[in-house]
């Protein structure tokens, strides 16, 4: 595994309620489908204050994933969440909220989005 730190959370109020959601959300979706799970991602280096806050739904091959036929561990998937949504990668000086602004270019977007979906 690549170098990283994590650096931006929630309080653990909200981290209870987003593995209660996962938990709810489980029971309700369609069984034996794969699903990512998206934890905010703050966008900001390590020294950075933070605003305000963006937060919407995850780009395809955003992790962790679970299958809801699955066994469900809340508290790992929580914890593989915030650390894959606010790491800061320094190889590559970025997190993954950069990836999604900087590199999914137009090409990158055609390829793997548009003509995926024409397969499905």
């Amino acid at each position: 595994m690549e170098e990283h730190e994590r650096y931006n959370k929630f309080s653990e109020n909200y981290d209870e309620s987003f593995k209660r959601n996962i938990e709810f959300f489980k029971k309700a979706a369609d069984h034996n489908r794969r699903y990512a799970v998206f934890y905010p991602s703050f966008g900001l280096t390590k020294h950075e204050g933070c605003d305000f806050l963006f937060s919407g739904q995850a780009v395809k091959g955003w992790a962790p994933i679970f299958n809801t036929n699955g066994k469900l561990d809340c508290n790992q998937l929580l914890k593989k969440s915030i650390e894959y949504s606010n790491s800061f990668y320094k190889k590559q000086n970025h997190n993954p909220l950069d990836w999604v602004n900087i590199y999914w270019s137009s090409r990158i977007y055609n390829n793997q989005i548009i003509r995926r979906n024409n397969f499905l």
